[in-house]
């Protein structure tokens, strides 16, 4: 269970942002470069800012071909194609990609805007070197709820998870009322968090305790579905969705009735790190794109339209306040509350996905 170093990456207290902060930022130029004319990204459905893209695009003469997945077996189908230069990707296929031998390693003599990390992901537990993956953006994964339903905040897993401990009129309440990610590591590990075990554990007996929690939740689910909290939560279809931070800050755009928990047990937090392909012929143009985006104010840019938070700390004075004192920044007050999801051998792979088909189909 690797948990994140450092807790204070929010200040340790409530994010106010200083407009009035004065910051340099080292800018890529174009003197003696040599870019490729095209570049082929591989990102996260709604990270990247089509302005920022299409800006560099102007500024460099690179047109960035983008292809986005919304789900990890997407992705993992469209790396194996080998047509991508560079992605931004969460830790746990980085891992499974550095384990594989399918990543280049990365020129840090060509990443003038490196020091601008959090101190916080200046080791990330993935590549705590940054061989091979840069830290961009960063979420966690909580409890969404909806203020509009007299219900009280929930403050633990518990109340996502066993809605049988509560009186019959709160469970005839709860029936169909709870959304949850249609991820199995994401699922079983909440519920292994819950239960005080690791999210990476590999020890069947220890999954098969969470199974037996997520089964005894069946009924009380409506859907399992990725980005529900706007389907759901927002529309007031659901009570309590487990969400991502980031979903959670647009679903209160629609509703601001939608608030975020982050429940006492401890959350998993994911990293999505820059990566560049061994396989690519367009490294250097790949590197430029990294320094690009690193920048202060683009970094921010990109945080302002996804709702999810930074890596950079050098952004903060250029981003909304909103996304600051929102979800997005939300963490447990203890850094042992944080956890990763690690990739794990095939074997445990199998029994978490045949596991996690099994809570799916019970009654």
């Amino acid at each position: 269970m690797l948990a994140v170093a450092g807790v204070c990456l929010a200040g340790c207290g409530p994010v106010i942002d200083n407009p009035n902060a004065v910051q340099t930022e080292t800018k890529p130029t174009n003197e003696s470069l040599h870019l490729d004319s095209s570049l082929s990204l591989l990102a996260r459905e709604g990270f990247l800012a089509p302005s920022v893209l299409n800006e560099f695009t102007h500024s460099y003469g690179v047109a960035i071909n983008v292809k986005t997945y919304a789900t990890l077996e997407e992705l993992y189908q469209l790396v194996r194609t080998g047509q991508y230069d560079l992605g931004l990707m969460s830790g746990t296929p980085v891992e499974s990609l550095i384990a594989e031998g399918a990543l280049a390693e990365l020129d840090h003599g060509a990443l003038t805007n490196l020091h601008n990390l959090e101190h916080v992901f200046e080791r990330s537990p993935i590549d705590p070197e940054h061989h091979f993956a840069i830290p961009y953006m960063w979420q966690t994964i909580g409890i969404g709820y909806n203020i509009a339903f007299d219900t009280d905040i929930p403050l633990s897993w518990k109340d996502l998870l066993e809605p049988r401990s509560e009186s019959l009129e709160k469970q005839h309440e709860m029936k169909q009322k709870i959304a949850m990610f249609n991820e199995g590591r994401y699922v079983i590990g909440a519920a292994l968090i819950y239960l005080g075990l690791s999210p990476n554990t590999r020890d069947p007996e220890q999954i098969a305790k969470a199974a037996d929690l997520l089964k005894r939740q069946r009924p009380f689910v409506m859907a399992y579905e990725d980005r529900n909290a706007e389907k759901y939560l927002a529309s007031g279809k659901a009570i309590l969705d487990q969400a991502w931070s980031s979903d959670i800050a647009r679903a209160r755009k629609l509703n601001p009735k939608v608030r975020y928990s982050i429940p006492k047990e401890g959350v998993i937090i994911f990293m999505d790190h820059f990566v560049t392909f061994k396989k690519s012929t367009r490294r250097a143009t790949a590197h430029h794109l990294i320094d690009y985006l690193l920048l202060p104010s683009i970094a921010a840019r990109n945080s302002n339209y996804s709702l999810v938070a930074s890596a950079d700390h050098a952004a903060r004075p250029f981003i909304d306040r909103e996304v600051l004192n929102g979800p997005a920044y939300e963490l447990p007050e203890n850094e042992d509350l944080m956890f990763f999801l690690q990739a794990v051998d095939p074997t445990t792979s199998d029994l978490y996905e045949r596991i996690w088909q099994e809570v799916k189909t019970s009654e």
